[in-house]
């Protein structure tokens, strides 16, 4: 048994991540592609305004949510806020993380001490927990929550449960919670380009398109 686990701890720490990694950048370059590609109606009304700068401070803009809509549901915005921050600080500045992706590229930044990111995963996996509840307990949106949107939150939330067990040695078998990390974020990693994980990316895109429309016409956004 124990052979096992250590023989595909090693397949997913290695071929596994491999094959994820080179899912995971085929499918984003597939999906952008298809946004690129499939192109749009050239715009032959005379520009109003620059399409560029608006569309560029589009991305910030919308990114704060609108006046009003943090009182009105605070859980959503700051649970999410706190979800995602919480979430790209543990990938990319957890030691054990910086050591995989130096191998692919160099990272210029330094690692951030284990108890401060242990805190952030804490925080991260509250926030994701309190979503999930939000989710279910509100009846809109639990009507229009899909089977889809619920197994990209256990994608997401089961390389945290199980990189932090890992970390800090929760369990009595070591080998086999270490493996399941590196599946389960591999699993997330090969889902990504295909599911609505994938609007952390295609949203910045958006909101440049869509800043970049009224900047067309002069108009703000």
């Amino acid at each position: 048994m124990n052979d096992i686990s250590y023989e595909l701890l090693d397949w997913s720490r290695g071929p596994g991540l491999d094959i994820a990694s080179l899912i995971f950048g085929l499918g984003i370059a597939l999906r952008l592609g298809e946004i690129v590609f499939i192109g749009r109606k050239p715009n032959l009304a005379p520009a109003r305004g620059n399409a560029v700068a608006q569309g560029l401070k589009t991305i910030f803009t919308r990114t704060a949510p609108a006046p009003g809509m943090v009182k009105r549901a605070p859980v959503i915005h700051i649970g999410g806020w706190l979800f995602h921050i919480g979430f790209f600080v543990i990938v990319l500045f957890y030691s054990a993380h910086m050591r995989v992706l130096d191998d692919l590229f160099y990272l210029p930044w330094s690692r951030w001490p284990r108890s401060v990111i242990a805190d952030i995963s804490v925080i991260t996996m509250l926030a994701l927990m309190v979503l999930l509840i939000t989710r279910i307990a509100h009846p809109v949106r639990r009507k229009i929550s899909t089977m889809g949107d619920y197994a990209v939150w256990a994608l997401t939330f089961s390389p945290l449960v199980t990189g932090y067990m890992s970390a800090h040695d929760l369990t009595d078998v070591p080998v086999l919670m270490k493996t399941l990390h590196f599946l389960s974020a591999e699993m997330l990693m090969v889902a990504f380009p295909f599911t609505k994980l994938m609007h952390g990316v295609t949203t910045f895109m958006a909101r440049y398109y869509n800043g970049a429309i009224q900047g067309h016409k002069g108009a703000k956004s």
